[in-house]
C-alpha cells in the first residue's frame, strides 16, 4: 500500500510539474477537516495569503466539482502526510479568476489542479 501512495504522489508532481498552472498557494497544514458528507478541507499558515480559513479540495465520498474519487484519496494521503513531516505543501490551480488570497472559502473552493508534497 505504502507503495501505491508514494507512486501516485509521485506520478501526480511529475504530471502537474509540465502543467499550465495560473497560480500555486503554498504552506504548512495546520488542521485537515474530515466532514460526515465525506468532504475534505484544509487549513493552513500562509497558503492562503492571511486567511487561515480553509478551503475544500475535495470529496472522499463522491465526486465534487470534477475531483474524482479516487484522486481525492490520494490527495488526502498526501495531505496528511505533509502535516505528520511538518513540511510545506503546495495545491496548484487553473483558474485565472483568483488568487491565492481572493479565492472562495470552504465549500465554495475552486477545485485543486494538482496538490504538490515538497
Amino acid at each position: 500500500m505504502r507503495v501505491i501512495v508514494y507512486l501516485s504522489v509521485f506520478l501526480l508532481t511529475t504530471v502537474s510539474a509540465y502543467s499550465d498552472a495560473a497560480f500555486r498557494c503554498t504552506g504548512k497544514i495546520t488542521e485537515i477537516h474530515l466532514r460526515h458528507s465525506g468532504g475534505v478541507s484544509i487549513r493552513s499558515e500562509g497558503m492562503w495569503g492571511g486567511s487561515s480559513v480553509g478551503r475544500d479540495i475535495c470529496n472522499v465520498s463522491s465526486e465534487w466539482n470534477g475531483v474524482a474519487l479516487e484522486t481525492c484519496k490520494i490527495w488526502l494521503s498526501t495531505a496528511l502526510a505533509a502535516k505528520a513531516r511538518d513540511i510545506e505543501l503546495s495545491i496548484q490551480y487553473t483558474n485565472d479568476d483568483y488568487n491565492c488570497e481572493t479565492m472562495p472559502t470552504w465549500t465554495n473552493a475552486i477545485k485543486p489542479h494538482a496538490i504538490i508534497s515538497k
